[in-house]
């Protein structure tokens, strides 16, 4: 190496594309890295993002832009392509910047979708959720895309959307675990709201919420209503929120005189 030239850095692009019909791309898709101070990094362009697969792309560069805190991307072709997920790192910082595209289309036609983003990451957070789907016959389904909102103390934060891959989530009184990375540290957590994107009703019992790598115990909340998820008005919601019941004094009051009379 020359005296006075930078070590190369390696960035690493690791592209989850949707499992929709449709969300495959011959391309090309043009990305973009931005670090820290707004120092940003020409990535290139990429082809053939394949439906429903994990693709890793890699660039050598003497430029060193710092943290990851985005990434943008702007379709080159009319191919429309969904993603799920994009995660950015480099050789000197290998803490992935996760972001996440929620049932999503992009396309240079307009009647199909945007044809650029700007993802930024929330935080570096990693939440697991965990649903819970009903026992009744009409409870399961394996076309909602659903995500959850998490609320807490220090702000919100949003899931991607609930897929694991090879595997047949929420089936008849099934527990399905999904894992999000690189998410913004809500705090203690005191709502959820759940967002579907599908017309094939869902129906849950309850969905737990846990801060990995954090003493804070599990949360879980309860479709005590029983309601149906759906974008289908007649079927369901497409949105609901759930929040933790605080006990007031009055109830814990109420609660005591109960007992007291009763015993």
């Amino acid at each position: 190496m020359l005296l006075g030239m930078a070590e190369p850095s390696m960035y690493y692009l690791d592209i989850q594309t949707s499992f929709g019909e449709h969300a495959a791309t011959t391309g090309p898709v043009h990305f973009e890295l931005e670090g820290t101070g707004n120092r940003k990094l020409n990535f290139g362009a990429v082809k053939d993002l394949k439906r429903d697969s994990l693709q890793r792309f890699s660039l050598q560069s003497a430029d060193k832009i710092g943290t990851i805190e985005c990434i943008s991307f702007k379709m080159e072709s009319d191919d429309a392509w969904m993603p799920e997920y994009i995660a950015a790192w480099s050789s000197y910082d290998h803490e992935k910047a996760y972001v996440y595209s929620r049932k999503k289309q992009y396309s240079t036609d307009p009647k199909e979708g945007p044809g650029h983003a700007k993802l930024c990451k929330e935080g570096d957070t990693t939440y697991a959720i965990t649903t819970y789907t009903g026992t009744k016959r009409y409870a399961a389904t394996d076309d909602i895309w659903a995500s959850v909102e998490i609320e807490g103390s220090k702000g919100s934060t949003e899931t991607g959307i609930m897929d694991n891959k090879y595997e047949n989530d929420r089936e008849k009184g099934e527990a399905n675990k999904f894992i999000f990375p690189g998410m913004h540290n809500v705090g203690i957590i005191k709502c959820i709201v759940v967002k579907v994107r599908g017309d094939d009703m869902w129906l849950f019992q309850k969905i737990t919420v846990e801060k990995l790598g954090s003493s804070q115990a599990p949360v879980t909340f309860r479709n005590a209503a029983r309601t149906k998820m759906s974008t289908d008005s007649n079927e369901g919601v497409s949105s609901l929120k759930l929040c933790l019941v605080v006990a007031t004094p009055y109830k814990h009051f109420f609660m005591m005189f109960m007992i007291l009379r009763i015993g």
